[in-house]
């Protein structure tokens, strides 16, 4: 397996890669840590003030469980959430635009997402989400490919099939990543699929390449 870092291209474009912890003002305190959370936590309005004893909310990871994902599940199991006065329930969503989405519309309160998708969710629309903590100072986005692959640097991506998540915040950022290397969106033929489908069509040759963050690493090695 190979893997090609891209947001390294776009140092002058920080803050569309930046990930970041998201609140509509609704909580304080100790609630929810740095070192608890990876990516980015998205929250609604759908409370007020600090948390109060046995507080029940729901947590929408932005991503299958595993990796830097995993982490929400373990501090429920090692009742970090309890020692808080919460209650939480952890769910996954598909991506950061489908996390935002399930935020905003108030099936889930707070979440983890990349930031481009807040940017680009906003940008479009009055979104009742905004970003209160930052984890990751840049999205850890990459190209995957197989061992032996004959694609060496990104520009060898021209007349390659790639597949990518549908609703990950790594689509947001991918046409400033194509600009960057002069390479034109018809360039590369992009297929967007369900992230399970990710690992099994590169092992089985059906593309060239996935998007999918660093942290996602451990499925892709044999």
């Amino acid at each position: 397996m190979t893997m090609f870092p891209l947001t390294r291209l776009l140092r002058p474009l920080a803050p569309m890669a930046t990930l970041a912890l998201f609140s509509g003002a609704m909580f304080s305190g100790a609630m929810f840590s740095g070192a608890l959370f990876s990516g980015a936590l998205f929250s609604g309005t759908l409370f007020a003030g600090a948390a109060q004893a046995a507080d029940t909310l729901t947590y929408m990871n932005d991503w299958l469980p595993g990796g830097d994902k995993a982490i929400p599940f373990y501090a429920r199991q090692r009742g970090f959430f309890s020692a808080e006065g919460l209650d939480v329930t952890v769910q996954s969503a598909r991506g950061s635009s489908e996390a935002l989405t399930r935020i905003a519309t108030g099936n889930a309160d707070v979440g983890s997402g990349g930031f481009a998708a807040l940017l680009q969710a906003s940008a479009q629309t009055k979104m009742p989400v905004k970003a209160i903590l930052g984890v990751f100072t840049v999205q850890p986005d990459a190209i995957f490919t197989t061992a032996g692959s004959p694609i060496k640097t990104l520009k060898d991506l021209k007349g390659r099939k790639i597949a990518t998540a549908t609703f990950t915040s790594s689509n947001v950022i991918w046409p400033l990543i194509l600009a960057a290397e002069g390479l034109q969106p018809d360039d590369v033929t992009l297929l967007k699929v369900e992230p399970a489908a990710l690992v099994p069509m590169l092992a089985a040759g059906s593309v060239d390449g996935t998007i999918a963050w660093t942290t996602a690493a451990p499925p892709f090695v044999k």
